[in-house]
């Protein structure tokens, strides 16, 4: 480990998440041998992977598997821009608040908060969001992905990076509370020096 002077610590708020960002350099070594460590100011337990596994195996799938096929069968499976653009927005504007509100009242139970505030509190954030990401995912979707498992797994690989979104927009206020860190700066971080 470096001396003091061999170290600088940095504290990140990246979209809310604060993140601490360390840069060490080991002693009677070179200037370009740096170690940078980045830590969140939570701690990850397996509890919050599983509960995400769990309720993409059992909802989220399931759900938009059928949703899609409801969709199929009341639009047809014509793949024209309007009958394209009908599926997506029919996708987004029917289907899309219930999924949220389960996920946010889901994760609200797991980490012990009351799922219905966690609802009420989340949910217009998540829906308006969701409003610039996937109706144009959903075009694409409905027309080059064949209905069934080849459109679930598209739209599984896309909703990787939704679902981390998801969670951070679920678990922000937990996360800074954890830390005492209170609740997310819109001021730029300002680098700390030890």
């Amino acid at each position: 480990m470096g001396s003091v002077q061999d170290t600088a610590h940095w504290y990140v708020d990246i979209q809310g998440l604060k993140v601490a960002l360390s840069v060490e350099k080991e002693p009677n070594s070179s200037a370009s041998d740096f170690t940078c460590v980045v830590t969140p100011f939570y701690p990850l337990t397996l509890l919050t992977p599983l509960s995400i596994a769990l309720f993409g195996a059992t909802i989220n799938g399931p759900y938009y598997y059928y949703a899609f096929r409801i969709i199929d069968r009341v639009v047809g499976t014509s793949v024209s821009v309007s009958s394209v653009v009908i599926k997506a927005i029919s996708s987004q504007t029917f289907f899309s608040p219930p999924y949220l509100a389960t996920f946010l009242a889901y994760t609200g139970y797991f980490e012990g908060a009351n799922p219905v505030d966690r609802v009420q509190s989340r949910f217009v954030e998540l829906y308006t969001s969701s409003w610039m990401i996937w109706p144009f995912v959903n075009v694409v979707n409905f027309k080059y992905m064949k209905p069934g498992v080849p459109r679930i797994l598209f739209m599984n690989v896309l909703g990787v990076a939704w679902n981390v979104y998801m969670s951070w927009v679920s678990q922000r206020d937990a996360i800074a509370g954890q830390n005492g860190l209170g609740p997310p700066s819109s001021s730029p971080p300002k680098p700390v020096v030890v």
